[in-house]
């Protein structure tokens, strides 16, 4: 009973972003404009070579879409924290039936998996109109699946930790925009890492690039061994940031004040 009803939050919440299709729909667009416009660019690129660090200009745009699709299905959870805090509204959840980092977790699977799922799916029809198919095999789509799952719920982890930082902070937008800044270009968000120079490819052993860097290669890339590889990564940063959230709230909670009536 104690796990379901953090699957019946996440079902709620994925039930309310349904009943805003419009806006989840609106985002794709924007998502697939942006693939538009990257498509313009890298062609101008590729005319003087048909090879960019291995990748083809087909799978690098699919590398994009993949990479898009995680980082842009992220909530705003930091701003939500602080309203909390700031409000007060904090102290009426401790006294409810669930914990918050979980409650706020599985708040954000019910209206991600559908952000994910309806921007991937404009933007492919994008893509595919654009550069077409690349030579992916479906036989390692659930693999694909879970990495992109897991990215998913380390970005929004590494967002959890800063927004609770709200209990000390109240406005953590700055440190939340510092982050979002490192997952575009250190994340391999933009561009794949492995078009930075050398002295840089150690940030592939950072969080930031197993948010969209690992899960988007291998969706154009995949190899066995480096799926392995990446999943571990994965998680051993989502249980230390879990741990984490975990710690801050503990020790936040115990400094909550109502700010209002």
């Amino acid at each position: 009973m104690g796990i379901y009803k953090y699957f019946s939050i996440a079902k709620i919440n994925l039930l309310n972003a349904l009943a805003y299709m419009s806006a989840a729909l609106s985002r794709a667009i924007f998502i697939g404009i942006i693939i538009f416009v990257f498509v313009h660019l890298w062609r101008a690129i590729y005319q003087t070579k048909p090879l960019v660090e291995g990748f083809t200009i087909a799978m690098m745009i699919w590398y994009l879409l993949f990479a898009e699709s995680i980082v842009t299905s992220e909530t705003r959870v930091t701003k939500t924290i602080a309203q909390d805090v700031q409000s007060g509204v904090i102290a009426y959840h401790l006294n409810k039936p669930f914990h918050y980092v979980w409650y706020q977790y599985f708040t954000f699977l019910g209206d991600a998996l559908l952000k994910f799922f309806t921007t991937f799916a404009v933007g492919s029809a994008v893509a595919y109109v654009m550069v077409g198919g690349f030579n992916f095999n479906f036989n390692y789509l659930i693999f694909i699946l879970i990495v992109g799952f897991f990215g998913l719920s380390l970005n929004y982890l590494m967002n959890l930790s800063l927004g609770l930082f709200a209990f000390w902070l109240e406005d953590v937008e700055g440190l939340a925009f510092i982050l979002h800044k490192f997952v575009f270009i250190i994340g391999g968000m933009l561009v794949p890492l492995d078009v930075f120079p050398s002295w840089i490819q150690w940030t592939k052993w950072l969080p930031f690039s197993y948010v969209a860097y690992h899960p988007a290669k291998l969706f154009v890339m995949f190899n066995l061994k480096t799926f392995i590889n990446v999943l571990a990564g994965q998680l051993v940063y989502i249980v230390a940031l879990f741990a984490l959230c975990f710690i801050i709230f503990h020790y936040g909670a115990k400094k909550v004040s109502i700010h209002g009536g």
